[in-house]
């Protein structure tokens, strides 16, 4: 007589090997970034150098953010400015390199305008002191690819603010509240300004205050560099006895198998 039997273990094991499988198998992790602990501002309207009083009586430097809702003051070393060339890069013209030294007429130059555009940061200063308050803005330091300048447009031409390319220390004075000037960077990369800032109100010079800025010039964001030695992994692929015999499993800590463990169908020959 013919007797049909199922390879219960054959199948068994492959029921397994799929589930462990699967436990192994991790969806890739994101990539990793320098700035994953900082607040990314890409477009909209921000007061970058931004002193305010404090409860002692002096200053503290700050910007002042209007792309969150409400707005916020934020330490600048908790911001990343991210300047994206799809949007800033232009070729630098005659009036442009009025400026000393920063670039020539025809570079390559990514600018952040005094005027709102949409899909830029719209990027300027002020403070939070009465008005008639002088307020004195240094750059004492920088780490970057190319030259930096800072500039508001003029009939004779663009009135610098601060210019890199002619030495630090660079500075610029203003009685102003609040104003807007133009960024200008002359490569893509990291730009990494030390401030210092000394406000004089009421007669009175108060101390100076400092912050350290970053502007990442680049259409997408820095990524880390990968672990030169990266711990092993596991490895993914698992080997398994097969036997005739299914293997067995202890009741209480396996599931029921009453899905497959049949007793021979009605109408089938047994041997």
């Amino acid at each position: 007589m013919l007797t049909t039997r199922t390879r219960r273990g054959a199948i068994l094991v492959s029921v397994l090997a799929l589930g462990i499988g699967s436990a192994l198998a991790a969806p890739p992790a994101s990539a990793a970034g320098p700035y994953d602990d900082k607040v990314v501002i890409s477009s909209g309207h921000v007061d970058v150098l931004y002193p305010t009083p404090t409860e002692d009586g002096g200053a503290l430097l700050q910007l002042h953010d209007d792309t969150s809702s409400p707005h916020a003051y934020r330490a600048p070393e908790d911001v990343v400015f991210h300047v994206k060339p799809s949007v800033a890069q232009r070729t630098a013209n005659a009036y442009i390199a009025q400026i000393p030294g920063f670039v020539t007429a025809g570079d390559t130059v990514y600018v952040l305008p005094q005027t709102s555009v949409p899909g830029t940061i719209f990027a300027g200063f002020g403070h939070g002191f009465p008005s008639g308050t002088s307020v004195t803005h240094t750059v004492t330091a920088i780490e970057a690819p190319g030259n930096f300048a800072t500039w508001q447009s003029g009939e004779d031409g663009p009135s610098v603010n601060w210019n890199t390319a002619a030495g630090l220390p660079t500075s610029f004075s203003s009685f102003a509240n609040h104003e807007h000037l133009s960024w200008g960077f002359a490569a893509e990369g990291e730009y990494t300004l030390d401030v210092e800032t000394v406000v004089t109100t009421n007669g009175q010079q108060l101390p100076a205050t400092g912050a350290t800025y970053t502007f990442w010039v680049g259409e997408e964001l820095p990524q880390n560099a990968p672990d030169p030695d990266p711990e092993p992994e596991p490895d993914p692929t698992t080997t398994l006895s097969i036997s005739g015999r299914p293997p067995t499993r202890s009741p209480s800590s396996s599931p029921s198998r009453a899905g497959i463990r049949r007793g021979p169908r009605s109408g089938w020959p047994t041997a």
